[in-house]
């Protein structure tokens, strides 16, 4: 990101601040104003500061875009888990108990191939060991 890409309300955080300049590194600031000149930063602790653009280009200043915060008390939606029925399980664990010679990848590849959600076939070839031990 450069400097002439940043907008009002952008939240942005300085990995390497300019000399001489009142922002400090690693510390969260939100665009405030965007001037042709100069653009005014504002931090969480209420301090404000103005640098100009040919400040915060020098090929040694360094800044991101601070990531989003998830609000508190936001939901987490998960996929459901996929199922699979119960005689392509067991077909699933007879192979796995018995296939002592394939790799992990060739068995992913070959239940996916009878589908098998991915997901599902490296859940149980991560217990591969498990069902080899159970004979």
């Amino acid at each position: 990101m450069t400097v002439n890409e940043l907008k009002l309300g952008d939240k942005v955080i300085f990995t390497v601040v300019p000399q001489g300049s009142y922002l400090s590194a690693n510390k969260l600031y939100t665009v405030e104003d965007v001037s042709p000149r100069e653009i005014h930063f504002r931090a969480e602790s209420g301090s404000g500061t103005s640098e100009t653009r040919a400040m915060l280009s020098c090929s040694y200043v360094s800044f991101h875009l601070a990531p989003e915060p998830v609000a508190t008390g936001t939901p987490i939606v998960c996929e459901p888990w996929p199922t699979v029925d119960p005689e392509r399980t067991a077909w699933m664990e007879s192979i796995l108990s018995n296939d002592e010679n394939s790799t992990d990848y060739e068995l992913g590849l070959f239940f996916i191939a009878h589908a098998v959600p991915s997901v599902v076939a490296h859940a149980y070839i991560a217990h591969r060991d498990d069902y080899l031990n159970k004979l």
